[in-house]
C-alpha cells in the first residue's frame, strides 16, 4: 500500500470512528473498510496496515483491530497471508450490492428482493450548513441548513456499508421521528424527494 493510500484510509477510518453514537467501534472500523473497497481507496490485492499500526495511528484498541478484521475475514472480505499481512480479496458476492442512486428505494428494497434480511444502525442525526463544496454537490444555496444521516447498513445481521445522507432540514420536521427507513419517512410525510449523483445525496437512501 502507498503512503497515499494509508493516509487515505487512516483519515477516513478516523473521521469514521470519531462520530458520535451508540454503535460498537469493532462495527463501525469494519464497515469504513467495506466503504473504503466500495470507493475505490482500497483495491484487490492491497495490504492492510498492521493492527499496531491501526492501534498507534486511530488511538483504539487492538482487540477493537482484531475483532473488526475477524469479521471481514468471515466473510472474505479480506485474507492474511503469512508472512505478508491481510489484503483485500476480491470483493465477495455477499459483499456486493449494487443500487441505484436514481432509484429512492435504493438499499432495502434490493436486499429483500434477494431475498435477504436488511437492516438500518443510526449512527448520528446531525444538522449542519452547507458549505460551498456541499451545497454545489446538493444544487442547493450556500449556508443551507442541512442534517447529515449517518448510519450502517447490515444484511442478515452484518455490517456492510456506511451510508451518509444529506436532507435539506426544511424537509424534515422531527429527525428523531425517522425510523430505519430515510425513504419511508419520505412517503408518510408526503416529502417530494430529489437525488444526486454523489455518495452523500438527498434524501434518497434508506
Amino acid at each position: 500500500m502507498s503512503m497515499e493510500t494509508n493516509q487515505r484510509l487512516l483519515d477516513k477510518l478516523q473521521q469514521d470512528l470519531s462520530s458520535a453514537g451508540a454503535m460498537p467501534l469493532y462495527l463501525r472500523f469494519n464497515a469504513s473498510i467495506r466503504q473504503a473497497i466500495e470507493q475505490g481507496v482500497l483495491s484487490e490485492g492491497d495490504f492492510l496496515p498492521s493492527e499496531r499500526h491501526f492501534t498507534d495511528r486511530l488511538g483504539i484498541s487492538r482487540i477493537t483491530v482484531r475483532k473488526a478484521l475477524a469479521c471481514l475475514e468471515e466473510d472474505g472480505i479480506i485474507g492474511r497471508s503469512r508472512g505478508y499481512g491481510t489484503f483485500i480479496r476480491q470483493t465477495s458476492p455477499q459483499a456486493k450490492l449494487a443500487y441505484s442512486l436514481a432509484d429512492v428505494k435504493g438499499f432495502s428494497r434490493e436486499v429483500m428482493l434477494q431475498g435477504r434480511r436488511p437492516d438500518t444502525v443510526w449512527i448520528s442525526r446531525e444538522r449542519v450548513v452547507a458549505d460551498s463544496q456541499l451545497a454545489a454537490k446538493l444544487a442547493l444555496a450556500e449556508n443551507t441548513a442541512v442534517y447529515k444521516l449517518k448510519r450502517i447498513h447490515f444484511i442478515d445481521g452484518k455490517p456492510m456499508s456506511l451510508a451518509v445522507s444529506y436532507v435539506v432540514a426544511e424537509a424534515i420536521a422531527n429527525v428523531e421521528d425517522i425510523g430505519l427507513s430515510l425513504y419511508d419517512y419520505f412517503r408518510l410525510n408526503n416529502v417530494e424527494m430529489g437525488v444526486a449523483a454523489q455518495p452523500g445525496q438527498r434524501g434518497n437512501d434508506r
